[in-house]
């Protein structure tokens, strides 16, 4: 994909969406959208809502000081005080450090252990049967994660291929509203 100037500020939330969902494929349109966002949460809204046919618990892991802190989710049993809850250092879990050393993707068992019960307790305590980790990388630090899964049924066709463009994409609006905040916090 190529970046092209921010020119979502004057766009309503409807046209924004429509835009996202006509595009050719779900994922074309995540893609424009994404190159054009410096909005942290329009990021979520875009991640969210375009895993949603894949997924039915889906959840967005930002990554701060050596902390993995929830920032948003969507899905089946979703607590969100809970989401706003999690926190845990990436270290303690045998999938976010895999994916710390450079592993592009985790898919498969959620394995029991402290840190992913907090992840499992976001959507009310049901174990999955499997799941999948996306990084959210700018350079080669990890920012934020996307953790999906589909409760009692599997992840195994995950569109992987297709989401990682997705996650890049992300990435790039994340580091546009990074840097946008860094220049208003100087300006002050």
């Amino acid at each position: 994909f190529t970046t092209r100037p921010i020119a979502t500020r004057g766009s309503t939330a409807p046209e924004r969406f429509s835009r996202l969902f006509n595009s050719a494929t779900p994922f074309a349109g995540a893609l424009d959208e994404l190159s054009r966002t410096d909005q942290r949460e329009r990021v979520a809204d875009v991640l969210l809502n375009v895993t949603e046919p894949y997924f039915r618990r889906r959840l967005l892991i930002a990554a701060r000081k050596q902390r993995l802190i929830g920032w948003r989710g969507e899905g089946s049993g979703l607590v969100p005080l809970r989401v706003h809850a999690l926190n845990f250092a990436p270290q303690s879990s045998p999938i976010f450090l895999a994916i710390d050393n450079g592993s592009p993707f985790w898919l498969g068992t959620l394995v029991e252990n402290e840190q992913h019960s907090k992840i499992v307790a976001t959507f009310g305590g049901e174990w999955p049967t499997d799941c999948v980790v996306l990084p959210i990388r700018v350079r080669d630090r990890t920012i934020a994660y996307f953790y999906a899964d589909n409760q009692d049924g599997s992840v195994a066709g995950a569109p992987i291929s297709e989401l990682q463009p997705v996650m890049s994409a992300a990435s790039v609006g994340l580091m546009r509203f990074i840097q946008e905040r860094r220049v208003r916090r100087a300006s002050f």
